[in-house]
């Protein structure tokens, strides 16, 4: 029964603890200058777990507390307590005690606020059928205040508060140590504001990256300050359409002649327009005027330039290599001819177009080796005078 007893009273007060934890855990707001609580009380129910050596079942205490905020940190308080116990034997215990604490709180601004709990005192112990006898004792636990109430005005407030602690009694009969849990409500009377934490005022921001021309791309890396506003730009800042030397080809192309002098005509790389435009990919298989793969980016390249350049007389003379007859050779070129300017014609060129074919009249390699013979089967882009 005792035992039923010692476990149900200590039992307790954990489950009223933790149920209590549960209700105040929840997101707190700080505020930067709280009124100090001033004087405050504090009475505490207790649930106690005996040293085995006092020989009396554990049950409900009682502790009053009066206490003054000394510090933004830390609280002075002065407790009383009160306990009975039984006995199997029949010597009930009843513990007297008084003494000092200090705690320090933390986060004390804040809703749920945790605190460290250190005490000395002197607690008399009296016994059916002994005698009364008292020893000092020291505490040390911690706890935690739940405000439940708080004005911002004066300091006043309203905590539940949660307390554990353990107690050494340093009796004639030797040393004991009790544990204490305590649930109760504590009130202050407020005194008042403390003053608000100096605020160290922030450093400046500093200053944005400097983009003078404001096209996105700092001075540090612009290669091309003052962009006009709106210009679209590349990574060093220069305009994507620009023409420094105006040759209606953009820089960004890029413009393999830059400086070209003012008025001349060039092709779509910005370099002199030559009097023949080579198309040294476009040849073609043997009695073939098939174009292979290869040939399309030179032909998209000599589109480029004639639609740069459209008022220009045009000639596509085809060839081939010294194979055959000039005869049949003659017609094989004139519809190689007639394959790349068909091309020319689909992508958009404009330009007077002539066609003609040269047959095997004028090599440019050796019909003597493979290689020669595949660069002699061609065709070229002659500008014809205006």
């Amino acid at each position: 029964m005792n035992n039923t007893l010692r476990i149900t009273n200590t039992r307790l007060p954990l489950r009223i603890a933790i149920s209590a934890l549960v209700a105040l855990a929840l997101p707190c707001t700080a505020e930067e200058a709280q009124p100090s609580s001033g004087f405050y009380v504090a009475p505490i129910l207790n649930g106690t777990r005996l040293d085995d050596d006092r020989a009396a079942d554990d049950a409900a205490a009682f502790t009053f507390a009066a206490g003054f905020e000394v510090h933004p940190d830390w609280n002075i308080e002065l407790n009383l307590f009160r306990g009975r116990f039984d006995s199997s034997i029949g010597d009930d215990l009843t513990m007297d005690a008084a003494g000092i604490n200090a705690l320090r709180v933390f986060r004390r601004e804040a809703r749920v606020a945790p605190y460290l709990l250190v005490g000395l005192g002197a607690q008399r112990k009296d016994r059916i059928g002994s005698d009364s006898e008292t020893d000092p004792y020291a505490d040390a636990g911690l706890g935690l205040l739940g405000a439940l109430h708080r004005s911002n005005d004066d300091g006043r407030a309203l905590f539940l508060r949660l307390d554990a602690r353990a107690r050494y009694d340093d009796t004639n009969a030797g040393s004991r140590l009790d544990y204490l849990f305590g649930l109760g409500l504590q009130y202050a009377f407020g005194s008042g504001s403390r003053p608000a934490p100096v605020q160290t005022p922030a450093a400046p921001p500093p200053p944005p990256p400097a983009d003078e021309d404001r096209d996105g791309v700092l001075d540090g890396a612009d290669r091309c300050p003052g962009t006009p506003a709106g210009k679209t730009v590349d990574r060093d800042g220069c305009e994507l359409d620009r023409d420094s030397d105006n040759d209606r080809v953009p820089d960004s192309t890029p413009d393999v002649c830059p400086n070209t002098a003012p008025g001349t005509r060039v092709d779509a790389r910005g370099c002199d327009l030559k009097s023949e435009i080579e198309l040294p990919q476009v040849t073609f298989d043997y009695d073939s005027d098939r174009l292979q793969p290869q040939a399309f980016v030179t032909l998209d390249q000599a589109v480029a330039t004639l639609r740069l350049n459209p008022d220009v007389r045009v000639e596509v003379a085809g060839h081939t290599d010294g194979m055959g007859s000039q005869a049949y050779n003659l017609g094989l070129s004139q519809r190689r001819a007639e394959t790349v300017r068909r091309y020319l014609v689909e992508k958009g060129v404009t330009n007077q177009l002539t066609v003609r074919g040269y047959g095997k009249s004028e090599p440019i390699a050796d019909n003597g080796t493979e290689a020669g013979r595949e660069r002699n089967r061609r065709v070229v882009l002659r500008i014809l005078p205006q």
